[in-house]
């Protein structure tokens, strides 16, 4: 009698985890769902043209002293490649739409098609995984956006000082975006505007949070298309 118990028990519990099995295994014919990448595990930024309104500011070369000191901190410092996009001005124009649609979307929010397909050409076209915007707005009427900022309250849709963003190629989606008020940009600073050490700060400040580049050998596998 204890043996027929024992095998009913046994005949139980196989017939549990079977069904258990059957309703975890995914559906006929369907195909699993790429994971979104983390901003890590891309290898190849393509930085796009520094999206540059100076307002009141006559900094005449910060956009290029910008541009360099980010390629420097994110290749030497995060273990980035970083590449450049083969045309200039679409690529430009591009910087400064996604810099306006970054500020207020949600990190792995997809881009607009209209962009997302900009996007996609310009990295397809320099073999780049990923795409690093840039955007500077600073303000040299006296008024930082810090100190704006607490006369009025939560300040919509204002842009920061310096903006940065990283997006997934493939998919168009935000992955990244951090926003800084340089402790080095307060006040009216008069032409050339920052210092080269100032820069390079703002910049730091800017890229601090970015996550390193995964080392290749330790980066999953590619994922299909």
């Amino acid at each position: 009698m204890v043996a027929v118990r024992f095998a009913l028990v046994a005949l139980l519990a196989l017939w549990l985890s079977a069904c258990g099995a059957g309703r975890d295994a995914p559906a006929s014919g369907a195909e699993p769902r790429p994971a979104a990448p983390r901003v890590g595990e891309l290898r190849r930024l393509l930085m796009l043209p520094v999206a540059y309104a100076p307002g009141s500011c006559r900094w005449p070369d910060a956009a290029l002293r910008l541009d360099q000191s980010a390629v420097l901190f994110v290749r030497d410092w995060r273990g980035y490649e970083v590449l450049r996009p083969a045309r200039t001005e679409p690529a430009r124009r591009l910087a400064i739409a996604l810099a306006e649609w970054a500020r207020d979307a949600d990190v792995d929010e997809r881009a607009p098609p209209p962009l997302r397909g900009e996007l996609g050409d310009l990295a397809r076209e320099a073999g780049a995984d990923g795409v690093l915007v840039l955007a500077a707005t600073p303000d040299c009427a006296g008024v930082t956006g810090k100190a704006l900022g607490a006369i009025t309250g939560v300040v919509a849709n204002a842009a920061a000082p310096l903006e940065g963003a990283v997006l997934d190629a493939r998919r168009g989606a935000l992955l990244w975006r951090n926003a800084v008020q340089p402790a080095l940009w307060e006040g009216a600073l008069p032409p050339p505007g920052p210092s080269p050490y100032a820069m390079q700060r703002a910049i730091e400040e800017l890229f601090q949070p970015l996550n390193n580049a995964v080392p290749a050998v330790l980066a999953p596998a590619t994922r299909p298309n």
